[in-house]
């Protein structure tokens, strides 16, 4: 399977981001969903344990009770999964790409960042945050892209039989991602690049997603350029047109 075609629903990245442990999501399937999300919090609750001797009185017994369940109220308000699924919403929000359904069982299109603003997670969907209806169903998460924004290095496209690769991040890439040097907004440079290639045309400026396509064939994967900022590019110097729809396929 290539790597920038591996895509994580929301409870896979949920463990990725609170664990850092590829190796946990091979284990992590199921048909049901909220199955699915009972086997992720298992993985990253933190263990409690009330030590209880096996010859305790009825005394002991009941304080044991009594203290677990106040252990129990502390943790469900420090809830882990709940803390690592926000910090997964905050990644998308900067531009991973997210594939969502509008309807039960529906195809799958892109959805924009923007519009994740106005939901929160919830299981596998996400839901709208005054009316907690869901908007958007079965959400898919690009791998590639997920973990470039967790690790903050970029990865190489290369093969990969198993969620342990997903975290290794091959040295030629890295050094083809080098070539481009850039601290900062990078958007005033992608214009620079975009004008030496078709300043002479921007008619034929492509689309964001063909942008970013032949900006990693040059340079490779690079941290922070993404659908997002080739969005941003296009704005600035797609004509009007295009801009408005003219040019349906290259729409910013």
């Amino acid at each position: 399977m290539a790597i920038n075609q591996f895509w994580l629903t929301v409870p896979h990245a949920v463990v990725l981001e609170a664990t850092r442990d590829p190796n946990l999501l091979s284990g992590l399937t199921d048909d049901d969903p909220d199955l699915l999300v009972i086997k992720a919090n298992r993985l990253i609750a933190p263990c409690m344990m009330i030590p209880l001797e096996a010859d305790a009185d009825e005394e002991r017994r009941a304080d044991a009770f009594k203290n677990f369940h106040e252990q129990k109220v502390l943790l469900q308000k420090d809830n882990s999964y709940l803390q690592a699924q926000q910090r997964v919403r905050e990644r998308l929000l900067e531009g991973v790409t997210v594939k969502a359904a509008r309807m039960p069982n529906g195809p799958r299109e892109t959805v924009d960042p923007l519009e994740l603003t106005r939901v929160e997670l919830y299981g596998v969907h996400a839901v709208d945050k005054g009316t907690r209806a869901i908007s958007l169903y079965d959400l898919r998460i690009h791998g590639f892209e997920y973990v470039e924004s967790l690790t903050g290095k970029p990865i190489g496209k290369t093969i990969t039989s198993s969620p342990g690769d997903l975290l290794r991040i091959d040295k030629d890439v890295s050094q083809a991602g080098a070539k481009w040097d850039c601290r900062g907004d990078p958007v005033p440079k992608l214009i620079e690049w975009a004008l030496s290639q078709w300043g002479n045309n921007l008619q034929k400026l492509p689309s964001r997603s063909e942008l970013l396509r032949i900006f990693r064939e040059q340079y490779g994967p690079v941290l922070g350029i993404n659908e997002k900022t080739m969005r941003e590019v296009r704005c600035q110097l797609a004509p009007e047109a295009a801009r408005r729809g003219g040019a349906p396929t290259h729409r910013c």
